[in-house]
């Protein structure tokens, strides 16, 4: 995978450079003098005149000093530390700041932190992250995990499929397992890299395979409530297959309004199939039939409670 290089770019402009008259003109020299002696190749006196004017807040300085650090120029090569500066002058909202911890992150293999802030660089239209981020989204869905035994749930040790697990409780987000050990890539709602947790993936199917068995075996309502509760998560399947329990009053008094309720969520949130499609538009059709029914049978059981 190939990660775009960090951007090296110098603002041309004071203000956005060194901020509303909050340094001397001694200090933007200084600044200045540091670029040439960095583009010279003499980084310890750059590096000082950038620690000096990072300590006192400017932005620019703090960006070059966590550079120097990464790239161990001038100073020992450390990593924690280079994120440090790059997160100081990310707080003065500088992106090429952003992306470098982004690029940085996907070396350490953090890559749902890289992802968030190569997403906040185009959050601010910064265009040099776009490639970024699509180079390691591509690269995270192209990725075939081989499975642990303690990850692949019921499934065998050696198989190998793109889901991940879980962290664990009070944690947020989702690990994968790579060379031996687990790695956290995506959080939460950024759904980019398009992966969900194994568990979740097996326990649905599972879940849904058992309402199955028991509709067939006749214990309608254990297949009520397992279809309730995935439909409820959005199982699309388990929508259509509560739909028809609700059209025939298996499991549950016969419903036309739930049936059509249930069918419409499928449809309209679901990826079906046309064969899939067709049965659920049947379930609406005959549902709403006997929606139509309902008036003139409420009417007859009236007119004969009147006779007796």
């Amino acid at each position: 995978m190939m990660i775009k290089q960090k951007s090296r770019c110098i603002l041309v402009l004071m203000s956005a450079l060194l901020g509303p008259t909050a340094f001397a003109l001694s200090d933007m020299e200084s600044y200045y003098q540091a670029r040439e002696q960095q583009e010279a190749g003499h980084y310890a006196p750059a590096v000082k005149t950038w620690q000096r004017l990072a300590k006192l807040g400017h932005g620019r300085s703090q960006f070059y000093l966590g550079l120097m650090y990464e790239e161990g120029k001038g100073l020992p090569q450390n990593d924690r530390k280079a994120i440090y500066w790059y997160e100081k002058a990310g707080a003065q909202a500088l992106p090429d700041a952003w992306l470098n911890l982004g690029v940085l992150y996907v070396r350490l293999k953090h890559y749902h932190r890289a992802i968030a802030y190569f997403k906040r660089c185009l959050e601010v239209g910064y265009r040099p992250a776009k490639d970024n981020l699509a180079q390691l989204t591509r690269y995270l869905r192209n990725r075939t995990i081989r499975l642990t035994h303690a990850a692949s749930l019921r499934q065998s040790a050696s198989r190998t499929s793109k889901v991940l697990r879980s962290l664990p409780l009070g944690q947020t987000g989702y690990e994968m397992r790579h060379q031996g050990a687990w790695v956290q890539i995506s959080l939460a709602g950024q759904p980019d890299v398009g992966w969900v947790p194994l568990k979740q993936v097996y326990g649905v199917r599972l879940l849904y395979e058992q309402g199955v068995k028991a509709h067939t075996f006749g214990h309608l309502k254990k297949a009520f409530r397992l279809w309730l509760k995935l439909a409820k998560n959005g199982h699309s399947k388990s929508q259509i297959m509560l739909a028809r329990l609700y059209l025939k009053g298996e499991g549950v008094s016969k419903n036309p309004q739930q049936a059509i309720f249930w069918s419409e969520k499928a449809l309209s949130e679901g990826l079906l199939s046309d064969k899939v499609r067709g049965f659920t538009q049947q379930t609406i059709r005959l549902a709403k039939r006997q929606q139509a029914k309902q008036p003139a049978q409420q009417n007859r059981r009236k007119h004969e409670t009147t006779v007796d």
